[in-house]
């Protein structure tokens, strides 16, 4: 980062006569001293609580800089500006909220945009969570990401359904259903207990939380309790360029039975995603 001059081009050079310019003196030095120590600070500790959705965010950069968040409420971030080329920002959560950083969004100047290693959504910082970018001279690139906290979407009963029929979740039904993102792997957790189930689909879907999209096939273990007829082993898949989680009774056209408020699903998962 270059010095800073404001201080600088207030000196004024001696003409050759030793009766004009800037005394150079111990409180001169200082003053150059003073620019190059605010250079080498590694970090700046800036404490914030911006919400919402910030286009082009400006922060409080200088050098190589940390930003303390502790919003209260979701904060949306489509880019940063004012980086130069080997500039590092951090960003520490320490609010109750989740911040989340765009990639290559339009809605900022190109030279602000971020650029993830999960690019199909946002990229979460959770509570407890961090992340770095590092200006390459052109754009910020994301070097290191640590999400904090799981996160748990806000309850829509649109986020399960069935292929046929009706599946039916309510808020009171969710135990867990949430998510942790590391590099291109997203973990998900899910309990749903008495849910209702009607015209005996053969898939319960369940929505890929944070709206990401899944990049290979993927099959793993689901356990699954029919209609109260007692635990079961079965399995779920995901599937190139899909947004959901399909759970299966089991192999076949195996369906799920009509149920009143008696049907339970639980799995932890984790699969690459764009």
């Amino acid at each position: 980062m270059p010095l800073d001059r404001t201080w600088y081009n207030t000196l004024v050079d001696d003409d050759g006569s030793n009766t004009v310019g800037t005394l150079w003196n111990k409180a001169a030095v200082d003053s150059l001293l003073d620019a190059v120590d605010a250079e080498l600070v590694d970090t700046v500790p800036t404490a914030l609580t911006t919400t919402g959705t910030v286009h082009n965010w400006a922060p409080g950069l200088h050098g190589d800089t940390l930003t303390r968040w502790a919003g209260a409420a979701d904060l949306v971030v489509t880019g940063l500006a004012g980086g130069l080329a080997g500039q590092r920002w951090r960003f520490r959560n320490t609010g109750t909220a989740v911040a989340y950083f765009g990639h290559n969004n339009g809605s900022s100047l190109f030279q602000n945009r971020l650029w993830n290693t999960a690019t199909s959504q946002a990229t979460p910082v959770a509570p407890g969570g961090a992340l770095t970018y590092e200006h390459d001279g052109t754009q910020w690139w994301l070097v290191a990401h640590e999400q904090g906290a799981w996160i748990t979407p806000t309850y829509s009963g649109a986020n399960f359904t069935s292929n046929v029929g009706s599946w039916t979740v309510d808020a009171g039904d969710v135990t867990t259903y949430a998510y942790r993102l590391s590099g291109k792997s997203l973990t998900v957790s899910w309990y749903l207990q008495a849910t209702s189930v009607t015209s005996t689909p053969t898939v319960l879907r369940i929505a890929v939380p944070g709206g990401f999209t899944i990049t290979k096939a993927g099959l793993f273990p689901l356990v699954h309790d029919d209609a109260g007829a007692g635990n079961a082993g079965s399995f779920c898949l995901v599937n190139p360029s899909g947004t959901v989680i399909e759970n299966y009774k089991a192999y076949g056209a195996s369906a799920f039975a009509n149920a009143t408020n008696t049907t339970r699903l639980f799995s932890t998962i984790t699969f690459e995603v764009n």
